[in-house]
């Protein structure tokens, strides 16, 4: 049977095999800004939902090196890493499997910022930005929207940096050398598209916590303050409008946005919204395009109450974005 929607070309896309099926990463990064290179160790905990089974297939496009631990065969095709282990899963076993690798440039996936002598005056950070599918391009997992783990961040980076990423944060390590070792911890099982970290020079606003959840903005630092507040300044009143409106709390422990060159759109990434710096706005701006960005704020706020809903392919989430939006227009007729 054809499908009078497919594209010419268009080949099947299916739902990986969860018969093995990450729950958690712990993820040590050492991130070197000017030469666009993440040294990484990436130990994720998988757990069996089936005896049996022993093989497990991550996404991992590009790496420049990859490396397998333990008792375990591996291969790495240049898109995929194939680890099949020597025993089989016993039905609810949890184990552990260390990938250590490196990424050089990233095609996609990860935004690195530097100045150069073409252009000095660029600002400097790494971000990454993954929907839907492009967290393999700096991260060994099965990027599929139907999976998802919690986190925790170890992210090595020059100690001048301001480093963030989703959930909270779990302490800093100063290293004498210049560098300095960040930690985040999620404790809410995340999507690869919706993992998020930012290091770099930014600017920093910290607007008013709302029921106890830090509210702040970040941008980079060529960006005044006051342009910050501009543009983000009714986050809060949104969150109180959006937990009245629905009867539950919100349900991150932060909600922090950051605003950044490069960076597609906005995306709704856990506790850690991003957006390109072109909605930044002065005052002046904000006379003419606050009514558009905040339309975009609350409708990135509104995805956060369905985040727990999992799509169950990446084809499925735009009728998710559909939905939020009908959410974000009910305060601009309340």
């Amino acid at each position: 049977m054809t499908n009078e929607f497919t594209l010419p070309g268009a080949k099947p896309s299916y739902a990986p095999d969860l018969a093995l099926e990450p729950i958690h990463i712990a993820l040590a990064l050492d991130i070197d800004i000017a030469s666009q290179r993440i040294a990484g160790r990436a130990t994720t905990s998988v757990r069996a939902n089936r005896a049996g089974a022993r093989t497990l297939v991550f996404n991992a496009v590009g790496f420049a090196s990859a490396e397998v631990s333990g008792p375990l065969a591996s291969r790495d095709d240049g898109r995929e890493l194939t680890i099949t282990w020597d025993e089989p899963f016993a039905e609810g076993e949890t184990r552990e499997v260390v990938v250590d690798y490196a990424v050089e440039a990233p095609v996609s996936g990860m935004h690195f910022s530097h100045p150069d002598e073409a252009y000095p005056d660029r600002p400097v950070f790494a971000c990454s930005d993954h929907e839907t599918e492009r967290a393999r391009y700096w991260l060994p997992c099965v990027d599929y929207p139907a999976v998802r783990t919690t986190f925790d961040f170890a992210i090595r980076a020059a100690a001048d940096l301001t480093v963030l990423a989703n959930g909270m944060q779990d302490g800093e390590t100063e290293h004498g050398d210049g560098t300095k070792t960040t930690r985040w911890k999620l404790d809410f099982r995340c999507p690869s598209y919706l993992c998020c970290l930012a290091v770099g020079r930014f600017t920093r606003f910290v607007d008013e916590a709302v029921d106890g959840i830090p509210i702040e903005y970040y941008a980079a630092e060529r960006i005044p303050e006051e342009w910050l507040a501009a543009t983000f300044g009714r986050t809060g009143e949104m969150m109180r409008w959006l937990v009245g409106r629905l009867g539950v709390p919100f349900p991150f422990s932060k909600y922090f946005q950051i605003a950044l060159p490069g960076v597609g759109g906005a995306m709704e990434n856990i506790s850690l919204v991003t957006w390109d710096e072109v909605f930044v706005q002065d005052e002046s701006l904000a006379s003419e395009w606050r009514q558009y960005v905040d339309s975009i704020n609350i409708h990135e706020m509104a995805h956060s109450r369905r985040i727990r809903v999992r799509p169950p392919s990446r084809d499925m989430v735009w009728r998710r974005s559909a939905r939020d939006g009908k959410s974000a227009q009910r305060p601009l007729r309340d």
